[in-house]
């Protein structure tokens, strides 16, 4: 996911494409491009993506699920004609038939010129969430550190020295936080340091409450 990652919220240089698609290029893989959050874009300008450098070594995924409704469950894939037509036949042979009424859904949304109308609007919702989970932190965690993206649905939160996120995420249930495993963001099942924030969800005031008493727990945390 090179906008946006999930759960850090961060973006991936245009060096870093170029990179990665030189690399494909040079060895000959394919690499799978995922961008469910791309057009959730709060300030700042896009980046090319790796299809663009390179449309024939790259697969590209996104979804509805973020633009237009969460159960809608209906996705897109752009890819070398060979790939799509392989893809395609292996999905009639295992599950015969998509989504249909959530495809007809989507179709009618698009159609009737809806759909940049309700991302503008996401924008709109979601872009003063994040500053304030922007000033929520440096208000009330100074001595921690976290990710500063320019759009999707996270920020990543690097917790103080000495303090583990397993115990903060145990203790956080004791005032009606609910925070992620933190382990299963990291192949080596580390994490024992890292939060992921989703801001999206809560309004202004819940976000403000919520970092509030995550600092609070943290606090007790490390005593």
């Amino acid at each position: 996911i090179p906008d946006f990652q999930n759960p850090t919220g961060v973006t991936t240089s245009l060096v870093k494409r170029e990179a990665i698609v030189s690399l494909a290029k040079e060895h000959n893989f394919m690499v799978v491009e995922d961008l469910p959050y791309r057009r959730l874009r709060y300030q700042g300008s896009d980046i090319p993506t790796l299809r663009d450098l390179d449309a024939e070594c790259v697969i590209q995924l996104s979804s509805f699920s973020k633009l237009l409704s969460p159960g809608i469950r209906v996705g897109w894939m752009v890819a070398p004609v060979a790939i799509a037509q392989r893809v395609a036949q292996i999905a009639t042979d295992t599950y015969i038939t998509p989504n249909m009424l959530g495809q007809g859904l989507a179709y009618e949304f698009i159609y009737e010129g809806k759909l940049e109308e309700n991302i503008a609007r996401l924008r709109r919702l979601y872009a003063p969430r994040l500053t304030t989970m922007m000033h929520a932190l440096s208000r009330y965690l100074p001595q921690a550190s976290w990710t500063k993206p320019d759009g999707g649905f996270f920020v990543g939160l690097t917790l103080p020295e000495g303090s583990n996120s397993t115990q903060v995420a145990e203790k956080a249930r004791g005032v009606n936080l609910v925070l992620s495993n933190s382990a299963g963001f990291f192949a080596d099942g580390d994490g024992s340091r890292f939060i992921r924030l989703p801001f999206c969800a809560l309004n202004e005031k819940e976000i403000e409450e919520a970092i509030k008493r995550l600092a609070f727990v943290i606090q007790a945390v490390n005593q």
